[in-house]
């Protein structure tokens, strides 16, 4: 059974290209060894819809300060030098890239604007806003940021 070569459209006078199995006007078969039982049609799967994925990267941390074990809430500007925490006035190193005592994270979801607090197991993962359902994915802040 040979392809079709192209041409006119057999039924509707329409140029029809090469290899195609019906007119893409009158949809007549272009092969006369075809039939209309032996053409097997696709059914048709819709294409997953794709969320756009916003990335953020977050305006601050939250570290475990080492002499009291208290949450601090720190601003990402701070990242690369040492603060003093204020419920024990001990010294909190902020200085690798990711501080060791680091527990999460905060961020405005880009979405909706809301502030979102979230764990360090969430850095670099796409995330659902809880406000608005927003896809994100959280980075940690820069240096000095």
């Amino acid at each position: 059974m040979p392809a079709w070569p192209g041409g006119l459209c057999p039924k509707c006078g329409v140029d029809v290209p090469p290899k195609m199995v019906r007119c893409r006007d009158c949809r007549v078969l272009l092969n006369s060894d075809l039939t209309d039982d032996t053409v097997e049609v696709p059914t048709f799967e819709p294409l997953r819809e794709i969320t756009p994925v916003a990335e953020v990267a977050c305006r601050g941390v939250y570290v475990e300060c080492a002499g009291c074990h208290k949450e601090l809430r720190i601003n990402g500007k701070y990242l690369g030098t040492q603060v003093r925490c204020k419920h024990c006035n001990s010294s909190v190193d902020l200085t690798p890239t990711v501080p060791p005592g680091v527990i999460g994270g905060y961020l405005d979801c880009p979405h909706c604007e809301e502030e979102l607090k979230l764990t360090a197991k969430y850095f670099g993962r796409r995330v659902a806003c809880r406000h608005c359902d927003g896809q994100l994915r959280p980075l940690m802040p820069e240096r000095g940021v």
